[in-house]
């Protein structure tokens, strides 16, 4: 399997963990060993797939839900 492929795959794997985990996130050097690669690795080819660091895409994320509750939920 082609370099590139493998860590699209672990992009893709670490975003999955990250939104599975988002109650609780875990620190990103977790996420890089369950993606299978180094923490500025994962940095860099998350930054390359969604234009951002893997710590920025979970405060957006997180962000994204409060504003989704409150929305839901406002009297």
């Amino acid at each position: 399997m082609k370099q590139e492929t493998r860590q699209m795959q672990g992009v893709a794997q670490a975003r999955g963990f990250l939104l599975k985990e988002i109650q609780n996130p875990p620190s990103i050097s977790r996420v890089a060993r369950a993606a299978g690669m180094s923490h500025p690795l994962l940095n860099r080819c998350f930054k390359r797939v969604f234009g951002c660091s893997v710590f920025e895409f979970l405060r957006k994320d997180r962000l994204e839900i409060i504003l989704l509750f409150q929305s839901r939920f406002k009297k």
